[in-house]
């Protein structure tokens, strides 16, 4: 059978093609990475990382007391994830993306409690998604409501402690004033030797130049592992860091009446007096 002639007379009409259907919207990347995300999520996870975005929407609420129970709730959530913290925990992990939004809302809240307990949160979020260098963790705990350090965990005192220490030596070179560090000096202190971690007071005390301060925060259960690595620390330091950590074990031993360990240091120190053993 021939073709269709074509009407003009320009010879036959090819038959026409069926017409295909519009292709269906293609969804974007970041949502389907999103979906499979959450797709991998156990239910009392993915209800978790739910509850927690519902928090950071109330958190910015006009309301006062709507941003309140938020908060309250968020820093609940935050504080017993880290109590024990072994791996990225949780809270941490599902507010990752958030952030930076809290951040810009902590800037345009006035001065309030609210605003400090912001920077709690903030703080503790900091320990794992702030800059290397910006010490954002030190900054929002400053800012903050001054509660009691340890609640946070161990692993954000001691990366609060090493902030400390950086900010700490970009004061001094700027000659600010930095009382308010060594507060949290005191705090942080207070923490390791009820937690068994004299090396990590010592080290701080050191970085922030007032060893002197650990023999304050010594006591019967724990001045010799402090006064160990002040010995054994000694070794390594330069003059006269290395006598001044002899010097601080020494009054520690003598503080404790343990005269033997007092006199083995003095012998080091090349200063005994036995007059001051007998007192």
């Amino acid at each position: 059978m021939s073709p269709p002639e074509n009407p003009s007379g320009a010879g036959p009409t090819a038959p026409s093609e069926p017409e295909q259907p519009p292709p269906p919207a293609a969804k974007s990347k970041g949502k389907k990475k999103d979906e499979k995300k959450d797709d991998d999520l156990s239910e009392e996870d993915l209800a978790l990382k739910e509850q927690l975005e519902l928090y950071v929407l109330r958190a910015q609420d006009p309301d006062p007391g709507v941003q309140k129970l938020a908060l309250e709730s968020m820093r609940q959530e935050i504080r017993s994830a880290t109590s024990s913290m072994t791996s990225v925990p949780k809270p941490l992990k599902f507010l990752r993306p958030h952030y930076g939004t809290l951040k810009s809302f902590f800037e345009t809240m006035p001065e309030s409690d609210l605003k400090k307990y912001m920077a709690d949160v903030l703080s503790v979020l900091a320990l794992t998604m702030s800059i290397d260098g910006e010490r954002e963790s030190l900054k929002y705990r400053l800012l903050g409501s001054e509660g009691d350090i340890g609640s946070w965990g161990h692993e954000y005192v001691r990366n609060l402690a090493g902030e400390i220490a950086q900010e700490f030596q970009k004061r001094q070179d700027d000659d600010l004033p930095i009382d308010a560090l060594m507060e949290l000096v005191q705090q942080i202190i207070s923490f390791h030797m009820k937690h068994n971690a004299e090396p990590e007071a010592v080290d701080l005390l050191m970085e922030v130049e007032d060893l002197d301060l650990l023999v304050e925060h010594v006591d019967s259960t724990n001045y010799k592992r402090a006064c160990l690595y002040l010995t054994s620390s000694s070794k390594y330091l330069p003059a006269p860091d290395d006598m001044l950590a002899l010097d601080i074990a020494y009054t520690i031993y003598m503080k404790f009446g343990d005269l033997a360990s007092a006199l083995r240091i003095a012998l080091l120190l090349d200063k005994v007096s036995f007059d001051d053993m007998n007192t």
